[in-house]
């Protein structure tokens, strides 16, 4: 079951609780006219070969455009998965739209969980995706799979 909270752009404020993210809980950003544009997930994983002591993944999903005016929700989810500890995955696989905003935000959340001791990984980016991230990390820095 997914709990869903909607909420509309206020120039990259984010207006729900510093706590929730959870598990199974979506946040939906709508423009002006009531579109979709931005829809945040977040679940847990569990990681395959790792064992059954192993920290479970955190899979942050973003499914929609990653834009200055978008990105503050998912900055929110991310944030918030990091600070519960472990591991945080962020998932692009359903990104339409990747700009500088998401790319800078990428390198924050590594350099938050580099910090913390923490891994951070991005994985099923599309190739538009990848090729904004191959134009700003080509030393590779962000991990991705």
């Amino acid at each position: 079951m997914v709990a869903e909270h909607p909420y509309r752009l206020r120039l990259g404020r984010v207006d729900v609780p510093d706590d929730f993210f959870r598990d199974g809980v979506a946040a939906t950003v709508t423009d002006d006219s009531g579109t979709v544009v931005l829809v945040v997930s977040r679940r847990a994983e569990t990681r395959n070969g790792d064992g059954a002591s192993a920290a479970p993944l955190a899979v942050v999903t973003a499914e929609g455009d990653l834009d200055r005016d978008t990105v503050a929700l998912l900055r929110h989810a991310l944030i918030q998965a990091l600070d519960d500890g472990g591991p945080v995955c962020c998932d692009l696989a359903r990104v339409t739209f990747f700009g500088a905003a998401a790319a800078n935000l990428a390198f924050h959340a590594h350099a938050r969980a580099t910090t913390a001791g923490q891994q951070f990984l991005l994985r099923g980016a599309t190739a538009t995706t990848r090729r904004v991230l191959d134009a700003v990390d080509p030393s590779r820095i962000l991990q991705r799979s």
